[in-house]
């Protein structure tokens, strides 16, 4: 008896350490767009929105990211592996926000435009119409609906409050090789996250 026990119990067991180690939420829904920020490291400011990704439910039920980087180019990957990016030396994480549009209409056709993107190259020069795309995008040209777009555009402009590049976007673009754009019609992480077409709905909290 206890033998048949050990092997109930253990597979079960085995399940309950997979599932507290990953990092998919019930909460999430196809369509869901992430925010990812970070403390800005000047005292006192406003957190810096750095990355955006699409949310996408597959057939197995597996919760899977659409996004645009340079390390991958645009493609579609499992969440764990879009959280483990983000790990850093110490361990510790930045903020991931999930948020959902108040319109759920025409998700799927969204999904789609998105995953006609997949294999193009990241964006680094941030300019607009130019066979590939950066994060937020991607999600500009996939978001459309009836011909129109749900996000707006803006002047792309990554200075701070006080008029000076935060250390993480000079980091960023000296890596890419580009200039920090400013000026070109664009979209932003923080242009985007204060848009009235989402609404908040939970963080992510990894559990790698």
């Amino acid at each position: 008896m206890m033998k048949q026990l050990h092997f109930l119990i253990a597979p079960l067991l085995a399940c309950i350490l997979v599932l507290m180690s990953c990092n998919e939420s019930p909460n999430l829904q196809t369509g869901d767009i992430i925010f990812v920020s970070i403390p800005d490291e000047k005292p006192g400011a406003d957190p810096l929105f750095i990355h955006t990704a699409i949310v996408e439910i597959n057939e197995a039920g597996e919760q899977m990211i659409v996004d645009a980087t340079y390390k991958r180019g645009i493609a579609e990957y499992p969440i764990d592996s879009f959280i483990s990016d983000y790990q850093r030396h110490d361990g510790s994480y930045p903020t991931f926000e999930v948020y959902r549009l108040k319109d759920t209409t025409d998700i799927d056709q969204f999904i789609a435009n998105a995953k006609a993107f997949i294999g193009e190259s990241y964006d680094v020069e941030f300019v607009p119409d130019n066979g590939r795309h950066y994060c937020t995008e991607l999600i500009y040209d996939s978001y459309i609906r009836n011909g129109q777009h749900i996000f707006d555009q803006t002047t792309l402009d990554f200075h701070d409050a006080d008029g000076d590049y935060p250390a993480f976007w000079v980091k960023i673009f000296g890596r890419l090789g580009a200039e920090i754009p400013f000026g070109t019609i664009g979209t932003t992480p923080l242009h985007m996250h204060s848009s009235d077409a989402i609404e908040y709905i939970t963080n992510i909290e990894p559990n790698l």
